[in-house]
């Protein structure tokens, strides 16, 4: 008698490689079959959202920017944004979802687009100060003081933001943002998930309602709607 088949689960990640880390934070292969139709909210990140659809495709209700058109696509690459994306569920759909880090998203461009490395400039075109600046940003779960950043890096406040937001798309203020939700986050998701408050306390929030503004603005819901739809409550 054959054994049962057992169902694939819809979702896999796994971790990159060692040697890919400083580009790739995570991948995903995913697989959904056909469902009612709704809405799933994209949660604003400091990672890019690299996906590849092998069947089906990616229906786009809403851009982070809503000056931007919705849209249907098989393949897409988001930019940094600090609000969230509405896309339809309920259609059929398999591929495969890479985390990039802005250096790796930097460095798919230039290989695509071309060599833009310009005087002055290191990896992938890119300044070392802007470099520096983000990697103290994540050291520090995005609680750093923007001005103490500022004179570390050796500019001012004003160019510090207006270079940041040149090579990586979003200002330090909302990158540090962007870090310190995506922490308190993945804390939510661990093991023993400890309560609102003590996750903002750790993640460096004045208090549980700045955390649940973040929520708000940065995920498009309250936090026990993000926890259900994750079946985290």
């Amino acid at each position: 008698m054959p054994a049962p088949a057992v169902e694939e689960p819809p979702v896999r990640g796994r971790a990159p490689a060692a040697r890919l880390r400083p580009s790739v934070a995570g991948y995903t292969g995913y697989r959904t079959g056909p469902g009612p139709r709704g809405v799933h909210q994209g949660v604003a990140s400091p990672h890019l959202t690299f996906i590849i659809c092998l069947d089906g495709a990616v229906e786009m209700l809403a851009n982070p920017d809503r000056s931007r058109p919705p849209g249907t696509f098989p393949a897409l690459v988001s930019g940094l944004h600090d609000g969230p994306a509405e896309i339809a569920v309920g259609e059929p759909q398999s591929g495969v979802q890479l985390r990039l880090t802005w250096r790796g998203a930097r460095a798919l461009l230039d290989g695509v687009l071309g060599d833009l490395v310009a005087q002055g400039r290191g990896e992938h075109g890119i300044r070392p100060e802007v470099g520096y600046a983000w990697d103290r940003l994540e050291e520090t779960g995005g609680t750093l003081r923007i001005g103490e950043l500022a004179r570390e890096v050796g500019w001012s406040r004003r160019h510090l933001a207006e270079l940041f937001r040149v090579e990586t798309g979003v200002a330090p203020k909302a990158a540090a943002r962007l870090i310190r939700f995506e922490r308190a986050c993945d804390r939510l998701r661990g093991p023993g998930r400890p309560t609102l408050a003590a996750v903002a306390a750790d993640a460096g929030y004045v208090d549980q309602a700045h955390l649940s503004r973040d929520f708000r603005d940065l995920a498009g819901m309250t936090a026990t709607g993000w926890l259900a739809e994750r079946d985290l409550l």
